[in-house]
């Protein structure tokens, strides 16, 4: 197994995901962006699909999960500490 991940705000405008394995690939583009719908293109062997996804507010549902955390005394997941081993 081998992967490469590259991950900036500095570098110019990328926004695409590619996964390729033995039996087939995946490619993301638009991948990671806000406020934009998705799409991705599969190849399974010879056999090619294309499916589009709505845009969604990923960044609400953060809010909302957080909230619904501190109204029923749950610890988030992830939490703080782990937050800050991303960071290190």
């Amino acid at each position: 197994r081998l992967a490469q991940f590259t991950v900036s705000y500095y570098a110019n405008q990328v926004d695409a995901l590619t996964i390729a394995g033995t039996k087939g690939s995946i490619q993301m583009d638009p991948a990671f962006g806000f406020g934009q719908g998705l799409a991705h293109r599969r190849r399974i062997g010879d056999t090619d699909s294309h499916e589009t996804f709505k845009a969604t507010d990923q960044f609400g549902g953060e809010l909302k999960y957080f909230s619904d955390c501190i109204l029923d005394d749950r610890s988030p997941e992830p939490d703080g500490e782990e937050g800050l081993a991303d960071l290190l």
